[in-house]
């Protein structure tokens, strides 16, 4: 199946206007937009999965009790992009251990422990598109001002990146080696168990730079 670029340009939204391509969006806003544009009218074709199985991957939303059981709560989430935080990092290491550093919620209610405990709630990765769209986040909401401003901060990439230190399997593995530092019972995992480290590996291919302020 072939629909050639100016097809989608002409793609009228919802109201029944055109889209006016004079009208600044950020990246992500826009792919957003154009990814459910194109997946709504796969829909009834047989090319319906087409996005999800080139650009298509799950993250796992964790909620870890800290209350003595260490039951985990997991839940999964399709995605085609991740967002990942760049304000106060320098290149996309720190901003993915970032994405992935657990936040500290209280008072949760644990069912295994019934009762409320200290819980750590995180988003990791659990499966890796063909191929990632990686967008980072420059625009950053001033509580004083209540404005959105972009951040032009240099941000470092590079061209090659493996992800599986950042995924479930990756993360469950370097846990286990810190647990094995006081614990010599601790079974550690060898890296790529799960999968090959191709599956893991990714080359850059293309940036798209946002021109222009946050308004």
């Amino acid at each position: 199946m072939y629909m050639p670029l100016f097809l989608f340009i002409k793609k009228k939204k919802n109201q029944g206007n055109p889209v006016d391509v004079r009208i600044q969006q950020d990246v992500q806003e826009f792919f957003n937009i154009l990814t459910d544009r194109i997946e709504n009218e796969l829909k009834p074709t047989q090319f319906r999965r087409l996005l999800q199985d080139c650009f298509g991957g799950k993250v796992v939303n964790q909620m870890i009790c800290q209350g003595g059981c260490g039951s985990v709560r997991e839940r999964e989430q399709d995605f085609m992009m991740i967002s990942l935080p760049i304000k106060s990092r320098v290149n996309m290491k720190e901003s993915l251990d970032a994405y992935v550093q657990p936040e500290q919620l209280e008072g949760v209610h644990c069912d295994a422990c019934n009762k409320k405990c200290n819980t750590l709630k995180r988003e990791v990765l659990h499966q890796l598109p063909n191929s990632l769209f990686v967008h980072l986040k420059r625009f950053e909401l001033n509580f004083e001002t209540f404005r959105h401003e972009k951040s032009n901060q240099r941000f470092e990439f590079p061209d090659e990146i493996d992800l599986e230190p950042y995924t479930k399997e990756g993360l469950d593995r370097l846990e286990k080696v810190k647990a094995s530092q006081n614990d010599t019972n601790v079974q550690v995992p060898s890296p790529y168990a799960m999968h090959p480290p191709e599956y893991y590996k990714y080359k850059l291919v293309g940036v798209t730079v946002h021109t222009g302020s946050a308004n």
